[in-house]
């Protein structure tokens, strides 16, 4: 699509379409229509994409990119919702802070990490979205005992935000003991 772009804090620009609705099935079909003069519901598709754009690509050119493919097709964008990225840089004391703390509880040296997704943390001024994400494949359920992942759950599934999301009790208090210290630290540190 001509959009792609890449840097080393928020990696690469993403672009699902990940639906494809006949415009008289679409809740909004008026909206659409209404827009597109001259064609019925039969001529009429949406395409609904969700484009997670690195930090510092402007949406503009995104959108000025994606028109003209869309035009040379014979189509048009009729509708626009931007979510401008939220990102904070890794030396924000802290995203400092919250890093230190996940490294003294699982005992490593980690670095931040910046996800594409978007998240509550856009709503709330100044939030940051912190947590542990364990390995769903082969995970230590009890210091010695290897839980391996359930037999109803298939090959590379199990993880997280999916239907069959599961986590081991001791990732779950390793994740209480990272929740609690971060915010006590966290509260320690804007007093």
């Amino acid at each position: 699509m001509g959009i792609d772009c890449e840097n080393a804090e928020s990696g690469p620009t993403t672009a699902n379409g990940g639906l494809i609705i006949p415009a008289n099935e679409f809740a909004e079909a008026d909206k659409v229509l209404g827009a597109v003069s001259g064609e019925t519901s039969e001529d009429a598709i949406v395409l609904h994409f969700d484009i997670r754009y690195a930090v510092g690509q402007a949406h503009e050119q995104i959108i000025e990119r994606i028109q003209a493919q869309a035009e040379a097709a014979g189509g048009r964008i009729v509708d626009i919702l931007n979510d401008d990225p939220y990102y904070v840089q890794a030396d924000d004391p802290r995203v400092q802070l919250l890093t230190a703390t996940y490294n003294d509880v699982l005992g490593c040296e980690a670095r931040p990490v910046a996800v594409g997704d978007g998240t509550h943390a856009r709503f709330i001024p100044r939030a940051l979205n912190f947590g542990p994400e364990f390995h769903a494949d082969h995970v230590p359920a009890v210091d010695g005992i290897d839980l391996e992942t359930p037999p109803f759950i298939a090959p590379g599934a199990g993880n997280a935000h999916g239907a069959d999301e599961w986590a081991s009790l001791k990732n779950l208090k390793t994740a209480f003991v990272l929740y609690a210290l971060g915010l006590v630290r966290l509260d320690q540190y804007l007093q």
